[in-house]
């Protein structure tokens, strides 16, 4: 469960988040605009490979968007669901290619500090009556997706976030977010790939 906090200026959390008031955090939001490479083909943002991952033909043009009209966004609605046996497994792969292929998101964790975890919320303020709330429940993904993130945190201040292309290094890593470890993540997508 994402971890919840009682001091929402408390340093020793970031949030990932649109909202966040980190530069990290934002960087590390589900729809934060990067491109980077992976195995299925370019990923404008990790929320695109979350969909692909999650809805029966999902078009291969929308994996590498940035922008998406009100027109794609309902298309997408409409898409049957697909469940995948290692949905997680593949979205932790997603997630090391995104950090891998950003030096800058990389100097960034390595300049957060070890007791920093990550966590996830909304802001919400109400002007009309000065008030700010916090909602942690907008995100059904986001437990995994912030013990994902913190064990990439730990990895590189261990300097053992080191993959090259090594399937033995990138299948031990994904392991832990396999249902089903014997599996490729990619099972039952159209991206079929045996060796991760």
């Amino acid at each position: 469960m994402v971890k919840r906090i009682t001091d929402h200026n408390d340093p020793e959390h970031i949030n990932i988040s649109r909202y966040s008031n980190s530069t990290l955090g934002k960087k590390l939001s589900l729809g934060h605009k990067f491109t980077f490479n992976t195995i299925i083909g370019k990923i404008g943002a990790i929320r695109n490979a979350m969909n692909a991952f999650s809805k029966l033909n999902y078009p291969d043009e929308f994996l590498s968007k940035t922008n998406f009209s009100s027109k794609d966004i309902e298309r997408i609605n409409k898409l049957p669901d697909l469940k995948i046996p290692n949905y997680w497994g593949a979205i932790a792969y997603i997630i090391m290619e995104r950090v891998a292929q950003d030096t800058d998101l990389i100097k960034l964790f390595k300049n957060t500090p070890a007791n920093v975890f990550f966590t996830s919320y909304k802001v919400i303020s109400n002007k009309r009556f000065n008030t700010v709330t916090y909602k942690y429940d907008f995100y059904d993904d986001m437990d995994m997706y912030c013990e994902i993130i913190n064990d990439i945190h730990t990895m590189i201040l261990n300097d053992t976030f080191v993959f090259e292309n090594d399937i033995v290094k990138i299948n031990k890593f994904l392991t832990k977010y396999k249902n089903i470890p014997e599996v490729s993540i990619l099972a039952k997508t159209k991206w079929i790939n045996d060796q991760i």
